[in-house]
């Protein structure tokens, strides 16, 4: 299309090669705008989705991402460059916003490439996730500054010395860091850690935990709904299920990534055999063993914590696993979990037993693969 406003490069790189190439131009300065084009022969039907956001007068596409309808299996980039000058106004507690763009390791929850507003990232090493409005907004939004003030409270502080403030503490180091909120684009964006900017080629799995999803206070219709898809999945049976999974292929320099239709078809029993191909490492120098233990390790640290806390019950959270795919050795693999949204992360007094006792079948599950292998 013409010259109506900042250009983004598009390429394409086949899973066959290693280098991308540019098959073409897009511009567009309009919100929610679904454009399809043929961008090189042998890929057809692609579905772009852009976000547009005002800063300072200057329109600016913030976001291009695409999605494969049909064609090929091939991997979509888009250059994050654009003409326009530097952002300023919301993105000021951002430096170096200009290489904002879509999360690109983001597996599972809002996708762009889905038709729905996802996540994004900075080159500063910060996420920045949509909010949902209402008590979703509350519930997750509340959480994240809770954990944040009680991670900053001074220890000499009577606050700082209950029990809740220590829980809350010890909750800081499983979930992102929270930097606050923004508005950009006329969307409420949480400004978190961008937990994967250390690694080089990481390889994640998001699993959503719990034998329910839904919380006995939500409305009768919500509560249906949520049956109806506990039952279709491994949560009712399992007590969790894998909601994304990506993993690094070195021979061709590309990713392995889950689709959505994949994780909703895993069984009982194939959903172990999907954790043993998430543990199974590209390196031989590098066992599955050392992932299934690492991780099983982080589980237990989730699992004492979730079993001394009344604050919450965490309905419909995930916990998110990464590893350097990269690694040459077991002391490089940085392996990481954590604990993340929370929009249906209820007050609670009680015991969270629907929550403790997912990661508990989870965990079982994972020493499973060790003991197969």
């Amino acid at each position: 299309s013409g010259g109506c406003g900042p250009q983004w490069d598009v390429l394409v790189r086949d899973r066959a090669r290693s280098q991308p190439r540019v098959s073409g131009f897009l511009s567009d300065t309009r919100a929610d705008r679904r454009l399809a084009f043929c961008p090189c022969s042998g890929f057809v039907a692609w579905r772009l989705h852009c976000l547009v956001a005002t800063t300072s007068g200057a329109e600016t596409i913030l976001l291009c991402v695409m999605a494969q309808v049909e064609g090929p299996a091939c991997d979509a980039v888009v250059s994050t460059s654009s003409p326009s000058s530097p952002l300023e106004g919301p993105w000021d507690t951002c430096p170096g916003a200009q290489g904002l763009t879509a999360a690109p390791h983001q597996i599972a929850g809002h996708l762009f490439s889905h038709g729905k507003v996802g996540s994004l990232v900075c080159d500063s090493g910060f996420f920045y996730k949509p909010l949902q409005a209402g008590p979703r907004e509350e519930r997750e939004r509340g959480l994240y500054e809770a954990v944040k003030a009680s991670a900053e409270a001074d220890s000499d502080e009577e606050e700082a010395t209950t029990t809740s403030s220590f829980l809350l503490r010890d909750l800081s180091g499983f979930v992102p860091a929270f930097y606050g909120v923004l508005e950009m684009g006329g969307i409420t964006y949480m400004k978190l850690e961008d937990v994967c900017k250390r690694y080089d080629r990481p390889c994640l799995i998001d699993v959503k935990i719990g034998y329910q999803t839904w919380c006995p206070r939500e409305t009768e219709e919500h509560i249906s709904r949520r049956i109806v898809k506990d039952r279709q999945t491994t949560t009712k049976t399992l007590g969790f299920k894998v909601c994304g999974m990506q993993v690094y292929d070195p021979q061709a320099d590309t990713y392995w990534r889950a689709t959505k239709s994949w994780c909703k078809a895993l069984d009982a029993a194939s959903v172990q055999r999907a954790l043993a191909r998430f543990c199974d490492h590209p390196s031989q120098n590098v066992g599955s063993s050392d992932i299934c233990l690492g991780l099983v390790s982080r589980l237990q640290d989730l699992e004492r914590w979730s079993e001394a806390q009344r604050l919450y019950h965490f309905y419909s959270a995930s916990v998110l696993v990464v590893y350097e795919g990269s690694a040459s050795a077991p002391e490089d693999l940085n392996l990481n979990l954590k604990l993340i949204d929370f929009a249906h992360a209820h007050p609670a007094i009680t015991r969270d037993d629907n929550f403790v006792s997912g990661l508990a079948s989870l965990r079982a599950t994972v020493q499973g693969v060790v003991g197969e292998g």
